[in-house]
């Protein structure tokens, strides 16, 4: 929808929580795994987007139960590091 913004968005706020919780020793870590998880949901969206044209609707939604599992982990430990960020600037 509307060319992926959403998810565009979504990837974008990811990424900056990424950056500021990197700048912490304690949430290096932390934000090296939500780095890595973000990556493989960026690669496996991608391949998803092709499917509908390439083999039709059906195959495009046969793991959507899993997608969307996984796009929801991540959307979870995001804010689980957005509020690790908070806090260490409020301790700091």
């Amino acid at each position: 929808m509307k060319n992926g913004q959403a998810f565009k968005l979504f990837h974008a706020e990811v990424q900056d929580t990424i950056r500021k919780a990197e700048e912490t020793a304690e949430l290096k870590p932390f934000a090296q795994e939500l780095k890595g998880a973000m990556e493989r949901l960026t690669k496996v969206t991608l391949h998803l987007i092709g499917l509908p044209r390439a083999k039709g609707p059906e195959v495009f939604l046969a793991d959507s139960t899993l997608y969307l599992e996984f796009f929801g982990i991540i959307s979870i430990a995001w804010q689980w590091l957005l509020q690790a960020v908070k806090v260490s600037k409020l301790s700091a």
